[in-house]
């Protein structure tokens, strides 16, 4: 099965939703992969957790990201997460210091490509 036909068969296998989860969902099965949890929170955060605004993401949008959580005001973590789930185990208490690693920046921008590829796709499974 392609990366497409698990992209079509998600719209018929999921109701509608604008839900973060769905996206990433999507993603993970669609490219039979694992997305960090502190990528998809960061994202999520940041406002990019959806296909109109992820595929716009460029390594400047990532850098911008990484300088708005190293100086952001402290945003208060949900009481059952872990710090490691949204600065990864590498910045957990050095947080003035995240950056994604260059991996998880090499994925993002890969995955990137791949909304760009099937936007109609996205648009339809998540109701955008």
């Amino acid at each position: 099965m392609t990366s497409l036909d698990v992209l079509t068969n998600n719209v018929f296998d999921h109701p509608r939703s604008n839900s973060n989860s769905t996206f990433w969902s999507t993603l993970e099965r669609a490219y039979d992969l694992q997305i960090p949890t502190y990528v998809k929170n960061i994202l999520r955060i940041t406002g990019y957790g959806n296909p109109i605004s992820f595929q716009r993401i460029t390594p400047d949008t990532l850098e911008q990201i990484e300088i708005f959580v190293r100086t952001s005001v402290s945003f208060p973590l949900p009481a059952d997460s872990r710090e490691e789930d949204y600065f990864g185990h590498f910045f957990v208490n050095k947080r003035n210091l995240f950056t994604f690693t260059p991996g998880d920046r090499d994925l993002v921008l890969g995955l990137v490509d791949r909304v760009k590829e099937y936007t109609m796709v996205f648009q339809k499974l998540l109701n955008y």
